[in-house]
């Protein structure tokens, strides 16, 4: 990493902990609040379903506990999703479940249609979109006998 000027601290830091560190010194607010995304980081990487609700019952105590006001806010919210968050947690081998190759479906659906300018005839949108998204590499290919291709004999 470069010398980077901080300008509050007045001096050129290269260190990124460095930084960090100087900057939670700062405000015991900013400390408190890193400390919380930290313990939610490494619960959402750690913690398995079974676990899952009192992680997320003794995080969200945490938060009450600190009192930041941005912070308070989060807590309906995660009470309200409270289910989808902790079926979040479900492995199949070390991977969890999540809607990301859906979301990269969409995408490209739409990136199709913006590229196209609107296709009259849906089949035909429709049969692009299939072909975009279906695996194109397996296709097969036959091998061409040039002597049984068809062409007008030269003079």
């Amino acid at each position: 990493m470069k010398n980077l000027y901080i300008i509050i601290f007045k001096k050129k830091k290269t260190d990124i902990n460095t930084i960090i560190q100087d900057s939670l010194a700062i405000s015991k607010e900013l400390d408190n609040a890193y400390t919380l995304c930290q313990h939610f980081l490494y619960g959402c990487k750690n913690t398995k379903f079974e676990n899952a609700k009192q992680w997320l019952d003794s995080w969200l105590n945490e938060i009450k506990e600190s009192g930041i006001s941005e912070f308070l806010n989060l807590i309906k919210l995660f009470k309200n999703w409270e289910i989808e968050i902790i079926n979040s947690f479900i492995r199949f081998g070390d991977r969890r479940l999540h809607n990301g190759y859906l979301e990269g479906l969409n995408n490209r659906i739409k990136v199709i249609k913006r590229i196209s300018y609107g296709y009259t005839n849906f089949t035909h949108f429709r049969n692009r979109l299939m072909y975009s998204i279906n695996a194109i590499e397996e296709l097969p290919i036959k091998s061409v006998n040039r002597n049984n291709i068809f062409r007008k004999k030269r003079k």
